[in-house]
């Protein structure tokens, strides 16, 4: 039996289509169903997997690269805050940065890094390409990922505020063929029940140099804590041929992926000419599925 998973969610609406039934077995000879990633929002009793604690001697720190601006700080009580501030072409990242640490959003006296995107100290290269994944770069190694609260893979609803001109929707349906993790649209209230909600928005911030902003917060173990993880936009530098892009780009942040190599990945770190590539690359899938959220 071949299952598929449709994400229609205005309220909450979930379809699960049956395409092909071959051989079903009569009733006294049923075996259970068996559940795969294809069956989602069903509840298995999926154990968390173990996960090392983050070191406690981390510090705040500034990266910037011609691209984007990531601050790190330590949260109080263990884990750590990370805001990824993705630049337009041609903004000076020194500017902005200064911008930033103005309007507060950089801790006083953090140090800052300038460097080049293969040197990042909060990306892990992986054996898929040249695909990566938000990390922190420690002894014992520090991952970031969403908790399965006991479903079959964790459930992850982007809570879409923005205008038609930001296609979230089309960008979570691609990000939901990922198999691991369960990706919804909806622009209805978050369901609560052990599902994680991330906002998506959109408004005009005027030329500030930001593209868009992913933040997040992890506990001590690296898992993301719900309520602080979102996506903002900047309705200023709209454009039809990169919007696509964008939302692509940071929803795969908000699922615990980096940058990746590939010009055909919606998550390559540099901009390109003409439009920018709209869907995640074959290799972000599989970082998703054998590596983040590796049964």
């Amino acid at each position: 039996m071949r299952l598929f998973r449709i994400p229609v969610l205005g309220g909450l609406v979930t379809a699960t289509l049956i395409a092909a039934i071959i051989g079903a077995p009569s009733p006294a000879s049923a075996a259970p169903p068996v559940l795969t990633d294809k069956t989602p929002g069903v509840r298995t009793g999926q154990a968390e997997p173990v996960k090392p604690a983050l070191p406690t001697n981390i510090t705040a720190v500034v990266e910037t690269s011609a691209d984007e601006i990531k601050v790190r700080t330590p949260r109080a009580g263990g884990g750590l805050s990370l805001k990824l501030y993705h630049l337009v072409p041609g903004a000076d990242a020194k500017k902005v940065l200064a911008n930033l640490r103005t309007k507060g959003a950089v801790p006083a006296g953090t140090a800052t890094e300038v460097r080049a995107a293969t040197a990042d100290w909060q990306e892990c290269s992986t054996s898929y390409g040249s695909a990566k994944y938000l990390c922190a770069k420690t002894s014992p190694h520090y991952w970031y990922n969403w908790r399965w609260n006991g479903f079959d893979d964790p459930q992850v609803y982007f809570r879409d505020y923005t205008p038609a001109a930001w296609p979230v929707k089309a960008s979570v349906a691609e990000w939901n063929k990922s198999p691991g993790v369960d990706s919804y649209w909806t622009t209805g209230a978050c369901p609560t029940g052990g599902r994680h909600c991330v906002p998506v928005r959109a408004a005009n911030s005027g030329a500030n140099g930001i593209y868009a902003e992913t933040d997040m917060e992890v506990d001590s173990v690296g898992f993301f804590i719900d309520g602080t993880v979102r996506v903002d936009f900047n309705n200023y530098y709209s454009s039809t041929d990169d919007n696509r892009g964008t939302a692509c780009h940071e929803l795969g942040h908000a699922l615990g992926l980096a940058h990746n190599g590939s010009t055909s990945s919606c998550l390559y770190n540099s901009a390109v000419s003409g439009p920018d590539p709209r869907l995640p690359h074959s290799t972000d899938i599989s970082v998703l599925r054998y590596i983040l959220y590796a049964d």
